[in-house]
């Protein structure tokens, strides 16, 4: 009768209730999150079957002992001695209980399912009491603010020549073999000794370097002092952690890509093109680690056109000589990283004649030279990352942006109250507050005589 009860109070339904949450993301992508909760919660169920198909095959492998074959003196004894090794082992029973049940929870059920709205960037969860705990618990973790990157860029391109013979010597920075670090002409003011982490200078500053205690300001201020200097460009990009940030320098040129004659009457031809980015392009990718060291992926293409272009079926085809590169580079924060090694030479055809002589037919000739000048020259690029960890650092770098273009007094203070209670306000909705302007004192009236 033992057995019996036992069993009849056990071998009872037990669908657990389940519930549906809505969760809705405050930063994260609903998309993306979704997808590694379903991931995860699929890697958990199938870990859990084979356990339970293991666990069968030993419990098949196990003798069950034979009691219908006792007699009924035997059984009671068997009864009592469990009966008692129940009472007396409560405490531990349910405490192991307890430890086995603390397990479970931690684990997802097959009943958890995850769906995501894209609409309103939200997660639908559905599953038992401890499945929207848990999922509610691990989504708390994963939504949260990832911490975002300043990237201040500057482009330039150098004019190699015999006393430049690298990009880096134009911007008065030396490469000292003997102490392993970059060091500055003399010419360049208030700035020290800067050091060189991981720079191999051997021509030409192919590998790229790290360089401390330099600002973005007093590159471009040494490039304005110098001829052969040519700033391209010099962006700011905001980027977060682990995504890329992206700018493109140039124009888009159209390419020919095939072309067909045509079968009606008349013939001619017709030509297909596409447009294709000639330019500078810079792909920057940071991840931030421990004490704000940025990891780096750099991706550089330069794409010119050549100065001989080719003929295919007719159709006159540039030549685009590309330059490209990779880089990973660990700086860190405030930290300033050089790239360059890019160079190109170019030929350039000159003219030179005498006024009136060099213009004569036939004879002009004999008053004109012709000349071919190489150019060399050199794609040098400098990445100052600053790492922004919340808004009130973003906040605090906004200002310090706006506080460089120097404005005057007035133009400071509406800028002030832009970013502070006046912004609040027109963002609640609420009117700006009224100035009190000074009432006019009129001067006493003048009596003419």
């Amino acid at each position: 009768p033992f057995f019996d009860n036992l069993i009849e109070k056990l071998d009872v339904p037990a669908d657990p209730p389940t519930e549906i949450k809505v969760i809705t993301m405050k930063y994260a992508d609903a998309v993306e999150l979704a997808s590694l909760l379903s991931q995860l919660i699929s890697g958990q169920s199938q870990s859990a079957r084979s356990s339970d198909r293991s666990g069968s095959r030993r419990q098949r492998s196990t003798p069950f002992p034979a009691i219908a074959e006792q007699n009924r003196q035997d059984r009671e004894n068997v009864q009592r001695q469990i009966r008692n090794q129940v009472q007396t082992d409560q405490n531990s029973a349910r405490n192991a209980v307890q430890a086995a049940l603390g397990d479970v929870v931690e684990q997802f059920s097959d009943l958890m399912t995850v769906i995501a709205d894209e609409r309103t960037n939200s997660i639908v969860v559905s599953g038992t009491k401890s499945d929207i705990a848990l999922i509610t618990r691990v989504i708390g973790d994963l939504d949260v603010v990832l911490a975002q990157v300043r990237l201040e860029v500057v482009i330039a391109e150098v004019t190699l020549s015999e006393s430049i013979q690298r990009g880096i010597d134009a911007f008065g920075l030396v490469y000292d073999q003997a102490s392993g670090s970059f060091e500055l002409f003399p010419r360049l003011p208030g700035l020290s000794t800067v050091n060189s982490d991981a720079a191999t200078v051997a021509g030409v500053l192919s590998s790229g370097g790290t360089i401390s205690n330099i600002t973005i300001d007093a590159l471009i201020a040494s490039a304005k002092g110098n001829s052969s200097i040519n700033l391209l460009s010099v962006p700011t990009l905001t980027t977060t952690h682990n995504k890329e940030a992206s700018i493109i320098l140039g124009e888009a040129r159209p390419i020919v890509t095939s072309t067909q004659q045509s079968v009606s009457i008349g013939g001619g031809s017709y030509s297909s093109f596409q447009f294709q980015d000639i330019g500078i392009e810079l792909v920057v990718k940071p991840v931030i680690g421990p004490n704000d060291v940025v990891q780096l992926e750099i991706d550089q293409k330069v794409d010119d056109i050549g100065p001989n272009p080719v003929t295919i079926n007719g159709e006159e085809q540039p030549v685009i000589i590309r330059r490209q590169a990779t880089s990973y580079v660990s700086v860190k924060n405030n930290q300033l990283v050089v790239l360059g090694g890019l160079q190109r030479n170019s030929v350039t055809k000159t003219k030179n004649k005498m006024w009136l002589l060099g213009d004569i037919p036939l004879v002009g000739g004999l008053f004109s030279k012709k000349s071919d000048v190489t150019n060399r020259t050199e794609l040098l690029i400098f990445i100052k990352p600053e790492v922004i960890r919340n808004t009130d650092e973003a906040d605090q770098d906004a200002r310090e942006v706006i506080r460089k273009f120097n404005p005057s007094d007035e133009d400071a203070r509406a800028l002030q109250d832009l970013t502070g209670e006046n912004m609040t306000r027109a963002l609640e909705g609420a009117p700006p507050p009224e100035e009190t302007k000074p009432e006019k004192v009129r001067a006493p009236a003048r009596h003419l005589r």
